[in-house]
């Protein structure tokens, strides 16, 4: 066979794996299969409530839908007040749906498209002490590096399209 032969043949192959690879993403995009993630349920209550510092109750369904905009669907989220405030519930969303690119998320990075609450319910309480039930004991940490800066733009987001539906705020003093 010759050189040239050899050549054509490599080009042939290769765009028939390029073919096929963008036909199973079309594919993949077109039928955006659901994962249901309840059974993680217990799993992601507790990793949520490390981070935050408040106890976390997912009761709802979990459901992740592939794509190449993966979709999150929470339903019935219960964020608990402080053990020194009331047993009322910080934070409760009756559905939460979050998107997010595939691209930046595989690059490590997190790009919220989409973050629609629906039916929420935010309840503010101060203590006399001027402490309040939203403080976060987590271990949410936003210092950045000087190398972390230079990479970062000003228009630089995080969310792109933010909605709440049927929101609800109580202030108690």
């Amino acid at each position: 066979m010759t050189f040239l032969k050899r050549i054509s043949q490599n080009f042939g192959n290769l765009i028939n794996v390029l073919v096929l690879l963008f036909l199973l993403v079309g594919l993949l995009e077109l039928i955006s299969p659901t994962i249901n993630l309840n059974d993680a349920r217990q799993n992601i209550n507790s990793y949520i409530t490390s981070v935050t510092g408040h106890v976390v109750q997912i009761e709802g369904d979990i459901e992740l839908t592939i794509s190449l905009s993966p979709r999150l669907l929470l339903k019935r989220i219960h964020i608990k007040n402080p053990v020194d405030f009331d047993d009322q519930d910080l934070l409760t969303i009756s559905e939460i749906h979050i998107e997010v690119p595939l691209l930046p998320l595989l690059q490590g990075e997190l790009h919220i498209t989409d973050l629609t609450a629906n039916n929420s319910r935010l309840n503010l309480h101060k203590k006399s002490e001027s402490r309040n039930n939203c403080t976060s004991t987590g271990k949410i940490q936003h210092a950045k590096s000087d190398t972390d800066q230079s990479h970062a733009s000003t228009s630089d987001k995080v969310i792109d399209k933010f909605s709440l539906g049927r929101f609800r705020l109580s202030n108690v003093n």
